[in-house]
């Protein structure tokens, strides 16, 4: 019998240097954070993570991640260290974290 792999969800928020209009899609935010994250910590654990982007709001820049339990702590060091978005200087912001996205 195998376990059920537990999850987790992270809400950010992403700041800019500027106040301009700069909107990031959740593409180019996904290939960032897996860039950061398989840098920081190699192949191996990269497969753990099953990071996925399960909402993004491009007015707000808030959004939700969810990952695997095992790699939490290294998702919100990525989100942390992570400087830049297509060319952009940004700076992520970890509001939440729950294992119940209901409770974000």
């Amino acid at each position: 019998m195998t376990k059920r792999e537990r999850q987790r969800y992270v809400k950010f928020k992403i700041y800019t240097a500027t106040r301009n209009s700069t909107t990031f899609n959740g593409k180019a935010i996904t290939r960032s954070i897996w860039r950061k994250f398989t840098k920081l910590y190699g192949e191996i654990e990269s497969s753990k993570a099953g990071f996925w982007l399960m909402e993004y709001d491009p007015a707000e820049r808030v959004g939700t991640i969810r990952c695997s339990h095992l790699v939490l702590a290294g998702l919100v060091t990525t989100l942390t260290l992570l400087r830049e978005l297509d060319g952009t200087p940004v700076s992520f912001d970890t509001l939440s974290t729950s294992g119940i996205l209901g409770k974000l």
